[in-house]
């Protein structure tokens, strides 16, 4: 039998952390039966619940949530040594409606034993060999926690699931001195320049990079970050996150930023926003187009499907260039002006069927690219003649 000893709250909150991946369930759990149709029964197995690793010894455990694309380890201090892998949920479960102070964990064999204050109660240990191993990762590199926060926040609201590999995540490349984020997707781009060690050039799940954002919080602090031909890790205190990563190397956006483009458009950032969201209240929901009239005076126009409502919003900007007129979806204008807060943007664009970039008017490591809205025709009605 082994024994360990843990501080209930410290426990609770490494639980809650850990459950943020849903772990690997046994496959082969418990059994139950099943009626066949000739009045029989078979035996049938059900899937088990999402698991939790637990190793301790030395004084420190590390808790483990893993499954064969993403973990996450929690340390703890902790006094005695023991190892099981349990259900996660039911364990936090216990443990966080408990009023007691210390938890007791004693592994006899296939049950785990937990006592505190009131509560005596026992669950089931699975192989320790039968969860996913953790991943080989290579030399570390150290990046500010603040400047790693600013890079995924830039890029995250581009990819989406499915799609071709390089659509499907936030692409990290290292130059001297910085990491460069890189995110596309139809037609849309965001990049940031972050500071950190160079070295890295990966395409990191958004998954992944939605769950840096949710893990890691706070004040300026080290990251270190390892790297394998399959896998990164960032850790940070005493949490490490670790995923697979996509195939292929990081891309840059720089063909499409340096396309030459003679128009701009100059504003603040949350002022043109304002104005764009207030022109859009009449506009279809689903995309909220909207149409920029750009000349002598500049000014946003949106109308309801059928026409019947209308709206024009006069935009406080300055601009440069021949008149013209470029109809946008409001999402990707909203996520790409989000990036420069109330600072001073530079809109810069060709002709209306044209991309076009937005970058701070001083100059800055954060620029967007995005694309018109074309909006598709409607198809032509099927020929109901006999």
């Amino acid at each position: 039998m082994t024994h360990v000893r843990f501080d209930r709250a410290a426990l609770s909150d490494a639980l809650a952390i850990a459950g943020k991946v849903k772990g690997w369930a046994p496959p082969r759990w418990t059994t139950y039966q099943e009626k066949k149709s000739d009045g029989t029964y078979e035996t049938r197995w059900r899937a088990g619940p999402p698991m939790v690793e637990i190793i301790a010894s030395n004084g420190s455990a590390t808790l483990r949530s893993a499954n064969f694309d993403r973990q996450i380890t929690v340390a703890i201090p902790c006094e005695g040594d023991a190892s099981a892998l349990v259900p996660l949920g039911t364990l936090h479960s216990w443990v966080s409606k408990l009023t007691g102070d210390r938890v007791d964990l004693r592994v006899e064999g296939e049950d785990a034993l937990f006592t505190s204050a009131r509560l005596r109660a026992s669950l089931r240990s699975a192989p320790l060999n039968a969860y996913p191993p953790l991943r080989d990762l290579g030399i570390p590199m150290t990046a500010d926690l603040l400047e790693l926060r600013a890079g995924f926040e830039a890029t995250v609201a581009v990819p989406k699931d499915g799609g071709p590999v390089e659509q499907g995540g936030v692409h990290m490349r290292g130059e001297p001195g910085a990491f460069r984020f890189f995110a596309t997707q139809h037609g849309r781009i965001h990049e940031r320049q972050a500071g950190g060690a160079a070295g890295a050039n990966i395409i990191v799940p958004v998954d992944t990079a939605r769950m840096f954002l949710a893990l890691f919080d706070g004040e300026s602090a080290d990251v270190e970050i390892r790297t394998s031909d399959r896998s990164i890790a960032f850790q940070c205190g005493d949490v490490l996150l670790s995923s697979a990563i996509l195939d292929g190397g990081a891309a840059s956006g720089d063909r499409e930023f340096e396309r030459p483009r003679p128009n701009t458009l100059r504003a603040h950032a949350d002022d043109l926003l304002s104005a764009l969201e207030l022109a859009t209240t009449v506009s279809d929901p689903k995309h909220g187009d909207f149409e920029l009239r750009l000349g002598a005076t500049c000014e946003a126009y949106a109308k309801s499907e059928g026409g019947r409502d209308q709206g024009t919003v006069a935009l406080f900007g300055e601009w440069s260039g021949a008149p013209m007129a470029i109809t946008f979806a409001l999402k990707p204008v909203r996520d790409a002006l989000l990036l420069f807060g109330g600072s001073e943007i530079e809109w810069r664009m060709g002709g209306a069927l044209e991309t076009t970039t937005i970058a701070l008017a001083a100059g800055g490591e954060v620029r967007a690219l995005v694309a018109p809205y074309l909006p598709r025709e409607a198809a032509p009605a099927k020929d109901k003649a006999a």
